[in-house]
């Protein structure tokens, strides 16, 4: 998965968690793996960064969602 994917995954994720909790946006991505994406977080534009995530690194989304809000900190700490 290339930096530029993981960084449109990881903003497509942190805003999930904002809008609707971490909880639910776990949810949605187990969802999508399972093939039911909910359009809104996972539609079918964006699937295709879910499942690269899913096959090359984990599939767990507790594990997307961690490092999708690690990078988010880490990149307002270098701003």
């Amino acid at each position: 998965m290339t930096e530029e994917n993981k960084h449109k995954l990881f903003e497509i994720v942190v805003a999930s968690v904002e809008k609707r909790g971490r909880e639910v946006t776990e949810k949605r991505i187990w969802d999508a793996h399972m093939g039911s994406p909910d359009g809104w977080v996972v539609t079918m534009e964006n699937m295709h960064l879910f499942r690269r995530y899913r096959n090359s690194v984990s599939g767990n989304p507790i594990h997307m969602v961690d490092a999708a809000l690690a990078y988010h900190r880490s990149a307002w700490e270098k701003v």
